[in-house]
């Protein structure tokens, strides 16, 4: 994963005065998708992420997508051009909001 991110996680995950440790990811859901301008769209940087979101308490659902090329995949409005990764990327997300749903009862 880039640094920029493990960084941003390991600020976040800084306690604050009237905080317990962790707090800002512990008992958490999260889906994840990455892309890159390589051919594997950061494929290798989901398994580095998903370890260290589900070591600080972040149930992260089995889902995962990696859109490759990510300068020739969005079109203008910021859409997938292929309709196969868009809706996997949407199936994510309904995966996520699902899972939220389900534990809030």
């Amino acid at each position: 994963m880039s640094g920029v991110l493990k960084n941003l996680i390991d600020w976040v995950s800084r306690r604050g005065d009237d905080e317990r440790s962790l707090a800002a990811f512990t008992g958490k859901v999260g889906g994840l998708i990455a892309a890159s301008p390589g051919a594997f769209g950061g494929m290798r940087s989901l398994a580095q992420l998903r370890q260290v979101l589900s070591g600080i308490g972040v149930l992260v659902i089995p889902e995962q997508r990696a859109v490759g090329r990510a300068g020739e995949a969005f079109d203008e409005a910021g859409g997938l051009k292929d309709p196969d990764q868009q809706a996997a990327v949407e199936a994510i997300g309904a995966r996520v909001a699902d899972l939220l749903r389900r534990l809030a009862c």
